[in-house]
């Protein structure tokens, strides 16, 4: 069996040496999450599978191409991955419960058919048993101050219903999402109580209501440290007095927006607009119909196609509050995309016009957390060599 794979998701599985063109199953993805598979070994409706998750990740229905009620198989597990089958409790054939071709299981990770086990990257896992087959390849994940991370082979701190483990190598809190710089530079930007620490803080911020929504809010704050001149305390930086929290978008719990407190809108706008970076309260913002901007902010890209920053002040907020996110197309740019020149006879500020009109009607889709990562590594802003 063969595997082509793509920053560690995989696409699709042939037979050895078969050609390109000859998938045995193919597999697609909405915000790095699984979604959808189609089987070559299944034949009519079914050879199209949607997966239906958990907030774990798990797969717990899988629905055919007919979307029939009747067609539904379903999955559930113990707490720490063991799959339930039919004849357990109320679980029967008839209730779509029993063997299928589905291998994206416990968490969405690939369980192997002859050793049961589940594939987590670095090792194996063996939800019968709560432990991992071999040691923690990551030293450094065992931490002093908490007795259940000594344990080499355990399964997220024998906390599998609040953590999940991506790679095989540890737990994922909010805070060890971060690396030791990022750690330094956010402690600085978080309004600690007397005996409260930045860990703690952060990590009740930024949890989220599941690890999906905790992993998009701390890859949040990355981009806005990186795409905001944290790491080189910038102007644009100073300003911001903390990072209050952020929240998930209600369409897409991968993409997050970020709540700064600054110290006044007067002086971070005129920061803004002195760095040459940003347009602030331009005039295009009339054209915004679906917002409720007192002011607005965009950080300028190269080109429309790439997500761009946007910094908000809604007309309720009191002045010290700014909100910021990532548009997945860009209405500040400096590049007026060709096509859009030509269809307005080469007159760039009518074409600039009619591409920021329809860069505007993507604000309501926005990328993951981790695409806009992905772009602004792409952009030199985000470092590309990180883990």
């Amino acid at each position: 069996m063969a595997y082509l794979r793509e920053w560690g998701e995989l696409l699709a599985e042939y037979a050895a040496g078969a050609a390109s063109s000859a998938a045995q199953k193919e597999y697609g993805y909405r915000n790095g999450q699984m979604l959808v598979v189609w089987d070559g070994s299944e034949t009519g409706d079914r050879q199209l599978q949607w997966l239906v998750q958990d907030h774990l990740g798990s797969t717990r229905m899988v629905v055919d191409r007919s979307g029939s009620l009747g067609g539904i198989r379903r999955h559930d597990f113990l707490p720490f991955g063991e799959e339930l089958g039919a004849g357990i409790g109320i679980r029967s054939a008839a209730l779509g419960y029993g063997a299928d071709s589905t291998r994206q299981k416990f968490t969405g990770k690939e369980r192997d058919t002859e050793t049961g086990l589940d594939f987590f990257q670095e090792r194996y896992y063996a939800s019968t048993q709560g432990r991992f087959t071999s040691c923690d390849p990551l030293m450094a994940s065992a931490k002093t101050g908490n007795p259940q991370s000594w344990n080499r082979y355990v399964y997220v701190l024998n906390n599998p219903l609040r953590y999940v483990d991506p790679d095989g190598m540890q737990e994922k809190e909010a805070w060890d999402q971060l690396t030791e710089e990022e750690q330094k530079i956010i402690s600085a930007k978080l309004t600690l109580k007397k005996g409260q620490t930045a860990q703690a803080v952060f990590n009740d911020k930024f949890k989220g209501g599941n690890a999906q929504e905790r992993a998009a809010l701390v890859t949040a704050v990355k981009n806005l440290i990186d795409n905001a001149g944290g790491h080189s305390n910038s102007e644009v930086w100073q300003q911001i007095q903390s990072i209050d929290g952020g929240w998930v978008d209600e369409k897409n719990s991968s993409a997050a927006a970020i709540t700064l407190s600054i110290k006044n809108s007067k002086d971070f706008l005129e920061t803004l607009r002195k760095s040459g970076k940003y347009d602030v309260d331009a005039t295009y913002e009339i054209g915004n119909l679906t917002g409720d901007h007192g002011h607005s902010a965009r950080f300028i890209t190269e080109t429309s196609y790439q997500p761009g920053m946007h910094f908000v002040q809604q007309k309720t907020y009191k002045d010290s509050r700014f909100d910021v996110h990532w548009d997945p197309r860009s209405s500040a740019f400096k590049n007026v995309n060709w096509k859009y020149l030509l269809m307005n006879s080469n007159n760039t500020g009518n074409a600039r016009l009619a591409e920021q009109g329809v860069a505007g009607l993507t604000h309501g889709n926005p990328l993951s957390a981790a695409q806009v990562r992905q772009e602004l590594k792409k952009m030199g802003i985000a470092p590309r060599n990180e883990p």
